[in-house]
C-alpha cells in the first residue's frame, strides 16, 4: 500500500467515526449542539430541529438564538461569557418550540480545549 493509499483509508475511517459519531448524537433522548467560542452553533442534532422546526443550517451561527426564549437570551449569552472560564456549567433555559410554545430544559456544557490550553468549543445538552 502506497501513502496515498494510507491516506485514503484513514480518511474513510474517519469518515467512518464521525458516521458513527452523528448516529449515536442523534438518537439518544436529548437536545445536544455544539458551539464555538464566539458562541456560534456549528453542530445540532435531529432532537434540536424536531423540537425548535429549525433546521440545522438555520441554526448555524447565531440562528440558534431564534429557539431562545426572549426573556433568557441575554442571561444565557452573558452566562456564556461567564462560563467560558470554567469547564462545566449547568443551568435553565426555555427552549421556544416549532409551534411557538416554549418549555424549561435544564442545560449542561462542557468545554473542550486542545494541548495548548486554548477553548475549542462547548458541547451541550439539554433535558426535561
Amino acid at each position: 500500500m502506497d501513502a496515498r493509499e494510507k491516506i485514503e483509508t484513514v480518511f474513510g475511517e474517519i469518515r467512518s467515526s464521525l458516521s458513527e459519531f452523528r448516529t449515536i448524537i442523534n438518537t439518544i433522548p436529548a437536545i445536544a449542539w455544539s458551539s464555538r467560542p464566539d458562541c456560534s452553533v456549528d453542530f445540532v442534532n435531529n432532537r434540536w430541529e424536531e423540537y425548535t422546526g429549525l433546521s440545522s443550517e438555520q441554526s448555524y451561527g447565531e440562528g440558534w438564538q431564534a429557539a431562545i426564549h426572549p426573556e433568557d437570551l441575554p442571561g444565557l449569552l452573558k452566562n456564556w461569557e461567564r462560563s467560558r472560564a470554567i469547564v462545566t456549567d449547568t443551568g435553565e433555559v426555555r427552549l421556544r418550540r416549532f409551534d411557538g410554545c416554549s418549555d424549561g430544559f435544564h442545560s449542561a456544557e462542557n468545554l473542550y480545549s486542545t494541548k495548548t490550553g486554548w477553548r475549542l468549543d462547548a458541547k451541550h445538552l439539554c433535558m426535561h
